[in-house]
């Protein structure tokens, strides 16, 4: 498939409105803080986008939603509605609205509502199939962040759903059954097929393993791996002078996972690879270290991309972000999930 350029925008609010509350169904004004987050792949729609994303955030602002969204209560569903009708979405774009640590609500591309939630466990594992001197041999433990996204919230049962969770939390991984080779790709694996069982409507699941890395599956053959990488880059400017950002670069690649190892690379092989290339653009002057003009951000990712796929075929997305407010995605898949949870630890 040919790789297409997405840019990613995103607006951070505060302000208050109406929830209903969820165990006494009485309607509660609280106050919040809204990460308003879209994708698209329209380059003439860049200018546009970014002065009516900043238009809604200046709305929005320090008000109470009641004010401009008319219903009983101003649901994440509710307000992500009010956006899509005054933001004039053009085609092929994502929105994403985060309210809380632990939960989104998306609009996809082509139109497919659904929302995600963010569960963090504490457990052990060790990997039986490594090397011996690998340390994923040895008995160790995370804290692992698992998203999942699903289609459709009627009918959502969150305490079944919590339930479910909470049988991976506190545990040894390998003693649960078909979980005898704990990677983050075959953990990832069966929580997909264990809760697309019990939850309709399930798109995908998302495990991070560490802050810098995990995997993305959305119950095909092949699984997404991605690891983050920091960039600190300068640029001649245009305009005369120099301008540097501190780049996050995630490199994605997918592929079918290892029959024996149960994984698809090791992490640590994937960083290898990268590792020659962000040699040559971490502090450093890009247009001397790589001879080419790669001011402008998206330069930078095509270069990173046709780059890290000369010894990467299996490279399918490359994110690029300077700054929280803006990103760009260039992408040789069909998924469009991933990166869409703003949080920290």
């Amino acid at each position: 498939m040919e790789a297409r350029h997405f840019q990613r925008r995103q607006v951070c609010f505060q302000a208050a409105r109406d929830v209903k509350d969820a165990f006494e169904g009485r309607i509660l004004c609280t106050g919040s803080e809204f990460l308003l987050t879209t994708e698209f792949s329209d380059p003439e729609a860049e200018v546009r986008v970014k002065d009516r994303f900043l238009a809604l955030k200046q709305k929005f602002a320090q008000t109470h939603l009641k004010s401009w969204i008319q219903t009983v209560s101003q649901e994440d569903r509710a307000i992500l509605d009010y956006v899509m009708e005054n933001l004039e979405c053009t085609t092929d774009m994502k929105l994403v609205l985060q309210s809380s640590r632990d939960e989104i609500t998306f609009v996809l591309a082509d139109g497919t509502p659904g929302f995600g939630l963010r569960r963090l466990i504490h457990a052990a594992h060790f990997l039986p199939h490594v090397p011996k001197n690998h340390k994923c041999s040895r008995l160790h433990g995370h804290t692992f962040d698992l998203r999942f996204f699903f289609q459709s919230k009627s009918d959502f049962d969150r305490f079944k759903f919590q339930e479910s969770i909470d049988r991976f939390n506190r545990c040894l991984l390998n003693e649960i059954p078909g979980l005898e080779n704990p990677t983050s790709e075959l953990f990832a694996i069966h929580l997909f097929e264990t809760l697309q069982d019990e939850f309709k409507g399930l798109l995908a699941v998302e495990v991070y393993e560490t802050d810098n890395s995990g995997c993305f599956y959305t119950g095909n053959s092949k699984v997404q791996t991605f690891k983050r990488f920091d960039l600190q880059s300068a640029s001649p400017c245009a305009v005369g002078g120099y301008e540097g950002y501190s780049y996050e670069m995630i490199p994605v690649i997918s592929m079918p996972v290892h029959k024996q190892l149960g994984w698809t690379m090791d992490f640590s092989e994937l960083k290898k690879m990268v590792e020659p290339l962000r040699k040559i653009l971490d502090h450093h002057d890009l247009s001397k270290s790589t001879g080419l003009d790669l001011s402008r951000p998206q330069d930078l990712q095509e270069f990173l991309f046709k780059q890290l796929r000369k010894d990467l075929p299996q490279l399918v997305e490359v994110r690029l972000r300077k700054s929280r407010a803006e990103g760009w995605v260039i992408r040789s898949s069909t998924d469009r999930f991933g990166g869409d949870f703003e949080t920290a630890r």
